[in-house]
Formats: structure tokens, sequence, C-alpha cells
């Protein structure tokens, strides 16, 4: 691996204009897709477009969560099974992270 870097190197070390040139080149794309970047500060995007997201959603948008971290916990599987261990095993999650 450290060959192939060496001989890039030595390759463009005698080729100055098409070093400078790559160099600006990828510097501009690389500037060019940052700027596209839009950050959204919504978490209530995360949660599914169901009903029961929706109570979610407007559950969460009327706390103050600013400086908390809010984890979802979902079991997945059997749906007996989910709605006997579901209410137990995140009761017990959520004591578990606690701060």
């Amino acid at each position: 691996m450290s060959g192939l870097f060496i001989s890039i190197y030595r390759y463009l070390n005698k080729r100055r204009v098409l070093l400078w040139g790559s160099l600006f080149l990828i510097t501009t794309l690389l500037l060019f897709f940052a700027v596209r970047v839009r950050l959204v500060e919504d978490p209530t995007r995360f949660f599914p477009d169901s009903e029961e997201g929706g109570r979610v959603a407007a559950l969460f948008s009327g706390i103050s969560a600013k400086d908390r971290v809010v984890t979802l916990f979902e079991l997945n599987g059997d749906a007996e099974r989910v709605d006997t261990l579901s209410g137990d095993l995140l009761t017990g999650s959520g004591r578990l992270i606690e701060v």
C-alpha cells in the first residue's frame, strides 16, 4: 500500500502543475458538496408515520428535551411475545440508562 502512495508522490512531484490543478479541483468539489449539506434539527422526523408515531412525536414536541438524549426502544418479533415482554423490557431498559 505504501508503494502506491510513493509512486503517486513521485509522479506528482515531477508534474507540479498537475499536482496543484488536481488539489484545486478536489478542494472545489469538496467545498461544493459541503455547501449543499442541509442539517435539519427536527428529531420528530425519525418517528414512524403511523398513529403511534404521531402520538410519540406530539409527546416529544411537548417536552423540553433540548439538552437531553432521547432513546426510542422497540422490540421486534412475535406479536404475542412482544405484548407480554415489551412493558417489562422497555421499563427495565429505561431504568438502566437513566441518569
